[in-house]
């Protein structure tokens, strides 16, 4: 038993007298990789961004929440989970649960198709066919998203065309 408490003790004393680094040399090392804390830095702004600034938005869940007063000024909810029993008792909470559990899911069950068929067109043999695949199947998303986004483009640009400036 003493054994074991001088060697705790002795264990102590050496951790103390370990060689560290002091404030200059800190301060030095910091200096010598400043590239490296610069590079860091934007990545360290887009998590406060978006995964430490919508933490302040959580407290509405406790709170009752006035647009007037705001996040700070609401008032506490006299029950603190006032919201959350509103919520679970509900008569619509079960739809509304099963709702959320049929759709994660689906989404699960769907997240591995596009990879398999990636896979299974890199077992096509035959080049001809695997590019008149690969070219419908990229022309068919291509023409999905580009048709909409330009008509979204015309419908809200803010030029006007010259016949209709000369009639307004």
């Amino acid at each position: 038993m003493k054994e074991e408490v001088s060697v705790l003790a002795e264990s102590r004393e050496s951790s103390k007298t370990l060689p560290g680094k002091t404030g200059k040399k800190k301060l030095r090392a910091w200096y010598k990789n400043w590239q490296l804390y610069l590079l860091a830095l934007p990545a360290l702004a887009i998590i406060a961004v978006f995964c430490y600034a919508p933490m302040y938005g959580i407290i509405i869940a406790f709170k009752d929440y006035n647009v007037i007063q705001g996040i700070g000024g609401s008032p506490w909810a006299d029950p603190i989970f006032k919201h959350f029993t509103e919520f679970v008792t509900d008569p619509y909470f079960l739809d509304m649960l099963w709702n959320t559990l049929r759709l994660s899911l689906c989404s699960l069950l769907v997240f591995p198709l596009p990879i398999l068929f990636a896979l299974l067109l890199n077992e096509i043999r035959v080049k001809s066919l695997r590019t008149t695949v690969q070219s419908s199947r990229t022309r068919r998303t291509l023409f999905r998203w580009s048709f909409p986004s330009a008509c979204a483009l015309l419908f809200w640009s803010i030029r006007r065309t010259a016949s209709a400036s000369s009639t307004a």
